[in-house]
């Protein structure tokens, strides 16, 4: 395998990105409400190599199901960690946190601000790595303000798995619990 691929894929050698879609439907109209999604990763050893397998997340695309409204607020967290009915204290200065999108629509006079669907969130750096995720679980949050309505907000999130020693798989674990 050249340097080039092994560079581009932080030297897992993977460059065949998958695809992992699912939706986060408030329980009520303008409540929030976290859903849990888990992660497409085994569970087991890699034959003695010290190394663990973890997913890469390298893009995030995002839309709600309804239109958004005249004074109206729409808001996604996808995180690490189960926020529950509450939002996250730090919100998006959370490490936890990778994508925190809020629609907001306003009346003005020329009329209602439109925005474009689906939102997509490049994850990676300059190099093409994307944020690694060590746990078995992400959630995503959604919550409303002003819609009246219950809201479900629908996530594609573009990954790949990616090889990392031990210490740097225990430390990610640690930062996002």
């Amino acid at each position: 395998m050249s340097d080039d691929v092994r560079n581009m894929t932080g030297g897992s050698g993977d460059v065949n990105p998958q695809f992992l879609s699912f939706s986060a439907v408030q329980s009520g109209a303008d409540a929030t409400t976290t859903t849990q999604q888990t992660l497409p990763i085994e569970k087991y050893g890699n034959n003695g190599q010290n190394r663990a397998r973890v997913v890469e997340i390298l893009k995030a695309f995002t839309s709600f199901s309804i239109p958004a409204e005249t004074d109206s607020i729409q808001t996604l967290i996808i995180s690490t960690n189960n926020n529950a009915a509450t939002a996250p204290a730090a919100g998006f200065a959370d490490t936890r946190v990778f994508v925190a999108y809020s629609r907001r629509t306003l009346l003005t006079t020329s009329g209602q601000l439109s925005i474009v669907e689906p939102q997509v969130w490049d994850l990676t750096d300059a190099s093409g790595h994307g944020v690694l995720v060590a746990t078995d679980n992400i959630f995503a949050q959604v919550s409303s303000t002003g819609t009246s309505l219950t809201n479900t907000a629908f996530i594609k999130l573009l990954y790949r798995f990616k090889e990392v020693g031990l210490t740097e798989y225990i430390g990610i674990v640690q930062s996002q619990q």
